[in-house]
């Protein structure tokens, strides 16, 4: 009986390991499961949170260009508050010249002559034209001193090394 009670308690301690094993086996599943379970969640957490950091840094430039939008409309604005009081400003010069009162003759031509040449200054086809004109007459006068240096050179060349031409009468 001994013996197979020994037997009876190796297979009592087996059941009982297997059980515990079994045991051990339904937990590790249920571990392995939870496990998954907390990856796909992680997952999921960290893609919401980049998507949510995507989303703000989006925002942030909206954000920026606002500020960036704001200063310039500032700057603007003062640079126009700026710009109506040198008007106001020169309208007053204006007036005082205009109730000054203007000596007839001579300064009529030299307003004329002055006022004349500040519209030819601000006209952008005449200084154009003069331009051209210049530029061209630079380059004539270089193709005219070029032309006279060639033949010059071209006289002393002849005068030095064939003065004594095979037939004599070279230069006459």
């Amino acid at each position: 009986m001994l013996y197979f009670s020994g037997h009876l308690l190796i297979y009592i301690i087996l059941m009982a390991a297997d059980g515990r094993y079994a045991a051990l086996q339904l937990e590790f599943s249920a571990a392995v499961k939870t496990s998954a379970e907390q990856k796909e969640l992680i997952f999921k957490l960290e893609h919401d949170l980049s998507t949510i950091q995507a989303m703000s840094s989006l925002s942030r430039p909206d954000a920026e260009e606002s500020r960036s939008l704001q200063q310039t409309l500032q700057a603007l604005q003062s640079e126009l508050d700026s710009l109506r009081a040198d008007n106001i400003k020169l309208y007053e010069k204006i007036k005082f010249l205009q109730s000054y009162p203007t000596r007839s003759g001579g300064s009529d031509d030299t307003v004329m002559r002055y006022s004349t040449q500040y519209e030819e200054r601000l006209d952008p086809f005449s200084s154009f034209s003069k331009k051209v004109l210049y530029k061209t007459a630079w380059s004539e006068s270089i193709g005219r001193d070029c032309a006279a240096y060639c033949a010059k050179k071209y006289s002393d060349h002849l005068h030095r090394f064939h003065e004594n031409g095979e037939n004599g009468d070279m230069w006459q």
